[in-house]
């Protein structure tokens, strides 16, 4: 009878031995997983910081807006609200960009996230080259024009960039001829400031 009970409490112990191990197969597995993860995420990030600095430094020949002088709708001296103040989403548009752009641009409000600026800037020497884009569009963010600026705008639509309180870029991208792509920018870019 003792036999039969030594050979059950080992073929207990070895049972709860194999449960142990195994717990433990699946926990470390498990770990592993999740450091995957979370590496695949870094990698992620940092190919997008990347990306970000290259489309920055093509745009504006640095990973920051450099200060460029503007002047308002009626042709005055102006200085960009909160430029290096604080966090600002400045709008870069050209007049001849496409219409649905330009149109989808009109989802965007005055401010922003957490109180954060938005503004337009357009490059053209003068306050006629772009008013009637400024008519055609109705535009709840103030627009400057950049009279001096080095920027590459050359692509087909426009492209919002978020900068911080050293003017450098936290985001940058295209805007889409859409408003449901610029809500969903607007969300993201909101999101992207809650982080901060």
């Amino acid at each position: 009878m003792s036999s039969v009970s030594t050979k059950s409490r080992l073929f207990l112990y070895l049972a709860i031995t194999v449960l142990v191990v195994l717990n433990c197969a699946f926990l470390l597995r498990d770990y592993q997983k999740e450091r995957d993860r979370r590496d695949l995420l870094q990698r992620l990030y940092r190919t997008q910081v990347e990306v970000r600095v290259l489309k920055s430094e093509k745009m504006f020949g640095a990973p920051f807006v450099p200060e460029f002088r503007t002047v308002d709708l009626e042709g005055e001296p102006a200085a960009l609200p909160n430029f290096g103040k604080g966090p600002l989403l400045i709008l870069f548009f050209q007049p001849w960009h496409c219409g649905a752009c330009l149109e989808a641009m009109s989802s965007f409000e005055a401010v922003i996230g957490d109180n954060v600026p938005v503004i337009g800037v357009v490059q053209a020497k003068l306050p006629e080259e772009i008013m009637p884009t400024m008519d055609a569009y109705e535009y709840e963010f103030p627009v400057y024009l950049a009279v001096d600026s080095p920027f590459d705008l050359s692509t087909s639509s426009p492209y919002s960039v978020l900068i911080d309180e050293r003017a450098i870029v936290l985001h940058l991208s295209d805007i889409k001829p859409s408003i449901q792509s610029v809500e969903i920018l607007i969300s993201e870019l909101a999101q992207l400031l809650e982080r901060r």
